[in-house]
């Protein structure tokens, strides 16, 4: 398992662990990721998926952490609003309604599902493109399945596609 080894007093997710949330040097070098992007993102008052895109902004991607808080379109486009409320709902997602989405995302066609993400990832620009690795990050500790379906929703939230291929995947979960 991965733990928080990485982060230092002076990086934003660290800082936030350490100043508001009371953690101490050997609880900063011995949580897991998973569980400190939670913690993160309750303190701050985010979802976990900003959570992660700020640790992956602070961890070295161009641009400033301060950013991913006061300027989230920067990296989310000019459909930052609606990635950020998925976010949300995909935090919300119990087990069962997880377990469906992942079932959702394999019965689609291979091929269908390959092409409509090639042409999401091809016109997406790499600091962009770290937005919907967060929703993938965030979402996987459910399983991997669920984080391709939600990095790939979130590709299409931030292209503001009319008819979305994968966001549909996320409807009606309790039905």
């Amino acid at each position: 398992m991965e733990t928080v080894k990485s982060l230092q007093p002076v990086c934003v997710p660290g800082q936030a662990l350490y100043m508001i949330g009371g953690y101490d040097g050997d609880q900063l070098r011995n949580t897991e990721q998973l569980k400190a992007d939670r913690e993160v993102a309750r303190l701050l008052g985010i979802s976990v998926a900003h959570s992660v895109l700020l640790r992956l902004i602070n961890d070295g991607e161009p641009g400033a952490p301060s950013d991913v808080l006061t300027n989230p379109e920067k990296y989310l486009g000019n459909n930052y609003q609606a990635v950020m409320k998925f976010w949300w709902f995909i935090d919300t997602l119990t087990t069962h309604q997880r377990l469906e989405v992942s079932r959702r995302y394999r019965a689609l066609d291979p091929a269908a599902r390959w092409d409509a993400r090639l042409i999401l990832i091809s016109g997406v620009h790499s600091t962009t493109a770290l937005g919907a690795g967060a929703a993938s990050v965030a979402s996987n500790d459910a399983g991997f399945v669920v984080g391709y379906a939600a990095e790939d929703a979130t590709y299409e939230l931030m292209a503001g596609i009319g008819s979305p291929f994968f966001v549909s995947l996320f409807d009606n979960l309790d039905g």
